[in-house]
């Protein structure tokens, strides 16, 4: 006879709550190991990449190109400079504009649009521009 069959209903159902919960924790430090792992691998690729991404834009410089830095997707180096001024100038010249209109002068200007939802969020915030309607943009009072 086992020790389980001389058990009342509620000492089964807490033996069973406590197996519950400990499996639970088991089952966390298990991911946790496993995320921990994987984070490892991660780091580990990562710097394999960079090593040889690093060698390569050396072989590019050599040759006299310019390096990852100044052209990576993305970054700062890459960014169409005075995106935020022409699209204040394309607005205070119409005095308001729709971010439809906007995405087509810049498109005439030669600048792609990237990212233009943003853009306008920034200028709002600086107080480079104001919304007058649900993507309708004027320059500021005064400004």
């Amino acid at each position: 006879m086992s020790d389980y069959e001389n058990m009342s209903s509620e000492e089964l159902f807490e033996l069973a709550k406590k197996r519950k919960e400990e499996e639970a924790v088991r089952k966390l430090a298990e991911a946790k190991a496993k995320i921990d792992e994987l984070r490892a691998k991660r780091r580990e690729i990562a710097s394999h990449y960079n090593k040889e991404l690093g060698a390569v834009d050396a072989e590019i410089k050599k040759l006299g190109g310019r390096s990852r830095k100044a052209t990576a997707a993305g970054g700062a180096a890459s960014r169409t400079p005075g995106v935020s001024a022409k699209i204040v100038e394309i607005v205070t010249s119409k005095g308001q504009a729709s971010t439809k209109e906007i995405a087509a002068e810049l498109v005439t200007a030669g600048i792609e649009p990237k990212n233009l939802s943003q853009t306008m969020a920034y200028l709002k915030r600086k107080g480079g521009l104001i919304s007058v309607g649900h993507g309708t943009y004027a320059p500021p009072p005064g400004g």
